[in-house]
């Protein structure tokens, strides 16, 4: 899977390099926020940008970051989500369980307020 890291305090910024997050590269996407938040970065953005297409293990490992995070008192925040994307997170009513934002630039800002 191809994934841009950057990291800065105790955040990371996790920009998906893929069009498609499916089952073949989930397990990937897992390992990878599991140890950000294990070293540390408890606030995750997670840029889908260049995601156009996504399935049920896609959105499942987004939850698991999620889920990792919370507990450190961080979150899992996602940004540039294309409209098909959206309409599955719609779909599977995560809409009420993510911080959604229209630029990374306004997800970073979430974070430090």
């Amino acid at each position: 899977m191809k994934l841009d890291i950057v990291t800065q305090d105790n955040l990371a910024i996790v920009r998906i390099n893929e069009t498609e997050l499916t089952s073949s590269k989930s397990p990937e996407l897992k390992t990878e926020l599991l140890k950000l938040v294990s070293e540390g970065y408890v606030n995750i953005l997670v840029n889908l940008g260049m995601v156009s297409y996504i399935d049920s293990s896609g959105l499942s490992a987004l939850l698991f970051g999620r889920r990792q995070a919370i507990p450190s008192n961080g979150n899992l925040k996602l940004s540039c989500i294309s409209g098909n994307i959206m309409d599955m997170i719609k779909i599977a009513q995560l809409d009420k369980v993510f911080d959604i934002f229209d630029t990374e630039e306004e997800a970073i800002e979430s974070f430090l307020y």
